[in-house]
């Protein structure tokens, strides 16, 4: 007899089955199977949700360095045409209602009856 207690003590399922009915036991079984299934559902939520606020900020950075981009591209295009424009000695355009000769630009004051005006680069820059 002790021979006997010393092996139903040794395996694992002895209390299950005698406590509890095999119903009983399977129901705790797909109990843990079902935990399982739900913490490996959570990980691979927290894990894609990881995945997609990753990309959300790369995408941010991306449309930043670009507009950061385009924007100093654009000044750099303003700046070399201002240059150009004030090494040159200004523009001619034509007299229009808009448009008029500017009385403080000396070479406005030549006296030469012309359909075109002088403009420096400040003025003609935001015509650009």
């Amino acid at each position: 007899m002790g021979k006997l207690r010393l092996l139903q003590s040794l395996d694992p399922l002895t209390p299950y089955i005698k406590d509890k009915s095999m119903s009983q036991l399977q129901k705790s079984e797909d109990a843990s199977v079902a935990r399982i299934f739900i913490i490996i559902g959570v990980v691979w939520t927290i894990v894609i949700s990881g995945f997609f606020a990753r990309e959300i900020r790369e995408s941010q950075n991306y449309t930043n360095n670009l507009a950061l981009h385009q924007g100093r591209s654009f000044f750099q295009e303003i700046t070399t045409t201002r240059s150009w424009n004030a090494l040159h000695g200004g523009v001619y355009v034509p007299v229009s209602e808009s448009v008029q000769p500017n009385p403080y630009l000396w070479m406005c004051r030549t006296g030469i009856l012309s359909p075109l005006t002088a403009e420096n680069s400040p003025k003609s820059t935001p015509r650009l």
